[in-house]
């Protein structure tokens, strides 16, 4: 498990991070590197149940709620940008209850959309962006 982080520190420190690629290429291949940190989901976990609808990239995501009441996460995708993806919202939402949670949403779409992230990805997968979201809010 990961330390909670600051919500807006840390899309700051990304935006910041992203502003230094000169074009979209350099930005998915960031994505790529985000992905590699991601932990390995557990084969037993590459489940129904945790597989995210509409992703065409199997992505996987299982999540856990302490009894504090703060959710942790486990992912899974076969594409590693979408990886970076997974990472990110896990870095972004881990260690926080529900309600920061929900909370957090229209923050990461305008981060996607000011980072120019959901312009410099196929349809396909700026759709498994919201779909993971989704897919999270409903689980929780």
């Amino acid at each position: 498990m990961i330390n909670t982080v600051n919500t807006d520190k840390y899309l700051n420190e990304l935006k910041e991070e992203f502003s230094f690629y000169s074009d979209k290429r350099e930005l998915l291949e960031a994505m790529v590197e985000k992905g590699k940190e991601l932990p390995k989901m557990p084969e037993e976990l590459l489940i129904k149940e945790n597989k995210v609808p509409g992703c065409v990239s199997g992505v996987y995501i299982k999540i856990s709620k302490e009894n504090n009441g703060k959710y942790y996460f486990i992912g899974h995708s076969e594409s590693m940008i979408v990886r970076g993806y997974v990472k990110v919202l896990f870095d972004l939402l881990e260690g926080k209850t529900k309600e920061e949670i929900l909370a957090s949403e229209e923050k990461i779409n305008s981060f996607v959309d000011e980072t120019g992230l959901a312009e410099s990805m196929l349809t396909s997968r700026a759709s498994a962006f919201g779909n993971i979201i989704r897919f999270i809010k409903e689980k929780l």
